[in-house]
Formats: C-alpha cells, sequence, structure tokens
C-alpha cells in the first residue's frame, strides 16, 4: 500500500502532470469565455471562467521549467548512447 501511495504522489507532483492539467484548464476557460473574453474583462464582468484561465496559464508555467529539462536531459542521454 505503501508502494502504491508514493507512486501516487510522485505522479500528482509530476511537471507534465502539471502542464497538462494547465493547458486543460486554460482550453476550457477559453472554451467558457469565447470570444468575449476581451471585452468582459474591459467592461469588468470578470467570472469563474477568466479565473480558471489565469490558473491554467499559472499551472502551465510552473511545470515549463521541469518539463523542458526533463526533455533535454533525455535528449542528452540518448545522444550519448547513440553516437
Amino acid at each position: 500500500m505503501y508502494k502504491f501511495l508514493k507512486r501516487m504522489g510522485s505522479i500528482a507532483k509530476s511537471p507534465y502532470v502539471e502542464l497538462i492539467v494547465g493547458v486543460i484548464l486554460v482550453g476550457t476557460g477559453l472554451f467558457e469565455a469565447g470570444e468575449s473574453l476581451f471585452s468582459d474583462i474591459a467592461e469588468g464582468d470578470v467570472g469563474l471562467h477568466h479565473g480558471i484561465i489565469v490558473l491554467g496559464i499559472a499551472h502551465a508555467i510552473k511545470a515549463l521549467p521541469s518539463a523542458i529539462m526533463g526533455i533535454v536531459l533525455l535528449l542528452d542521454l540518448e545522444s550519448r548512447h547513440h553516437p
């Protein structure tokens, strides 16, 4: 059971999961806001979907450095094994 919980914790903290969650939040927020995003903000008519967009962007930005570093390390490792 401990092994399972430890694995679930590492999956939950994965930068790739955070990046996916961020992209989904931005996508659903933009879907809800639709074409009225900028006019809503300009008129002060800010709703939950606008907050979801901000939260999604924050998640994606937070996950990007770790995700990019992981990809770079993977590519570096593969280049060392396949000259």
